[in-house]
């Protein structure tokens, strides 16, 4: 029976040894998870902070676009009145064949000089192709502004699906920071009771 109770005493002493070390164990790893969600909480800040930031871009942006679309709409219609404008004052010095040749008969009825007239048949020329570049320009303004609100909006739907995934990260941790607390206190009642057997022994 005495031999049988220092068997079971060395038991006792040698798993209280497993238990301590087991201790040790959990604690340094639940330490190592409040680092990891701290870390990831900090991250999920960031995330939040670069999203706001990218809401406020887009509000920003929504106001300068419908800023420009006003401007540019009002810029086409003027432009649109200019070049038909300038459209008919060039065709009056055209016949209405399909070829569209200069009319002789128009040329010598015209106030100004032949020369004169040439002059300003070049000039409405160059004035409608700058018109009609202007126009291409406030075409490609828009466009790009839809495609910065687009880029916009597609780097706020990542940071959001990158927030989700944090968030995620974040209960992952908790519940396994969670499990392991729950294993240290189990762990730490063992403890008790080993050292209750072993002073009992004494």
């Amino acid at each position: 029976d005495y031999f049988q109770v220092d068997k079971n005493i060395d038991t006792a002493k040698e798993r209280l040894v497993e238990v301590t070390d087991a201790i040790t164990s959990l604690k340094a790893q639940i330490k190592n998870m409040d680092y990891l969600i701290g870390n990831t909480q900090a991250k999920i800040r960031n995330v939040e902070k670069q999203v706001a930031q990218k809401e406020n871009a887009i509000e920003v942006l929504l106001e300068d676009i419908q800023i420009k679309k006003i401007e540019i709409e009002n810029q086409k219609i003027l432009l649109k009145e200019y070049l038909e404008l300038l459209y008919v004052q060039e065709n009056s010095f055209y016949d209405k064949s399909e070829d569209q040749n200069i009319s002789v008969s128009k040329l010598l009825l015209a106030d100004a000089s032949v020369g004169e007239t040439f002059q300003e048949i070049q000039y409405f020329s160059i004035l409608e192709q700058t018109g009609q570049n202007i126009f291409n320009r406030l075409e490609e303004t828009e466009k790009e502004y839809k495609e910065q609100r687009a880029e916009v909006i597609q780097t706020k739907q990542k940071l959001s699906k990158l927030n989700v995934q944090l968030e995620d990260e974040k209960t992952n941790l908790k519940l396994q920071q969670n499990a392991k607390q729950n294993l240290l206190k189990k762990t730490q009642g063992e403890e008790e009771i080993y050292r209750e057997l072993i002073a009992q022994s004494k």
